[in-house]
């Protein structure tokens, strides 16, 4: 599931970049996954000669793990050892003792920005997507016997709602920073370049 909407970003990236006049490049920490982020991010600004420019951009994102696991002795509850663990959820022997990420989580999202005042090339920016990452729960056993702890593997999706401010700077506006914030992964900062619009 990851591969797949991994290499489809890139592939859509790809095609998105073409027509792109500006790339950036940032990253942060904070919001639900509390890790270290990381986002790349392509768009076009398009210039209206009668009133305010419209920025539209799309990004790939990827957090790291703020977690790790304390046990690398549970046994796999999603392979071997699956109808055991059943058996003993079934019996009520079970108790999950935490849930972390196991690998990195990724994503992508599309933006959309206005001009805050025509000729100021700063904008005030919204963005939705989705990320998606391997989640680990391990649960330990009241019987005593080998083994005594499990662990399931689950694939989760969330989503990713936020906003920020772009400002394109430069004497031919060849620069520009970002400040982003999201439910998700908490504030972004970053900066990139752009061709002249």
């Amino acid at each position: 599931m990851k591969k797949v909407m991994l290499l489809a970003v890139v592939l859509i990236g790809m095609v998105l970049v073409q027509g792109c006049n500006y790339v950036s490049v940032g990253g942060g920490k904070g919001g639900d996954t509390n890790a270290t982020n990381l986002q790349i991010e392509a768009g076009h600004v398009i210039h209206n000669y009668t009133g305010r420019n419209h920025l539209f951009a799309f990004g790939f994102t990827l957090s790291t793990s703020g977690k790790s696991s304390q046990s690398d002795n549970a046994a796999d509850a999603n392979g071997d050892y699956r109808d055991l663990f059943e058996w003993e959820s079934s019996m009520g022997t079970l108790n999950e003792e935490e849930t972390y990420q196991e690998g990195p989580e990724v994503g992508c999202y599309g933006k959309y920005g206005l001009e805050v005042i025509e000729n100021t090339n700063l904008f005030v920016t919204v963005f939705g997507g989705l990320t998606t990452v391997s989640e680990a729960t391990i649960y330990s056993s009241d019987i005593l016997v080998w083994p005594y702890e499990y662990k399931t593997i689950d694939n989760s999706v969330y989503s990713v709602f936020g906003g920020g401010l772009c400002w394109f700077i430069g004497s031919k506006q060849e620069w520009l920073i970002q400040i982003d914030y999201d439910d998700r992964r908490g504030t972004i900062g970053s900066i990139g370049f752009s061709k002249p619009f």
